[in-house]
């Protein structure tokens, strides 16, 4: 399953972004589902060798490390490139997702909560 920790903002919105991908979840979920009852394959997840991992560092409070350790993570995965998702679904998560969807068809998701690459 789609699992991604949302950083936690003073101004709310890590709720909102929490909200979002629970609505991806769920998408996936129903998906599963529906292919399940049809009696076809399950629909493929995405897994790390799907995704592009990056480090940065982060902005923020967090005294001198914040300048010398990379403890902002990225992850991308390109929906439009997907092969292995059906239509239906890259047309849900890029509708659902839109407003983490970059030029290039990437869904770009970040976290800045742990502050560790672990």
């Amino acid at each position: 399953h789609l699992r991604c920790s949302a950083a936690e903002a003073g101004d709310g919105r890590g709720k909102k972004v929490s909200a979002r991908l629970a609505l991806a979840q769920q998408v996936m979920r129903d998906a599963e589902e529906r292919a399940a009852s049809a009696g076809s394959d399950p629909v493929p997840k995405i897994t790390m060798d799907h995704v592009t991992v990056s480090f940065a560092r982060s902005g923020g409070a967090g005294g001198q490390n914040v300048n010398k350790v990379n403890t902002k993570v990225d992850m991308r995965f390109n929906v439009e490139k997907a092969h292995w998702l059906g239509e239906r679904i890259k047309e849900r998560i890029l509708q659902t997702e839109k407003n983490r969807i970059n030029k290039d068809g990437e869904l770009v998701m970040s976290s800045t909560k742990t502050r560790t690459q672990k």
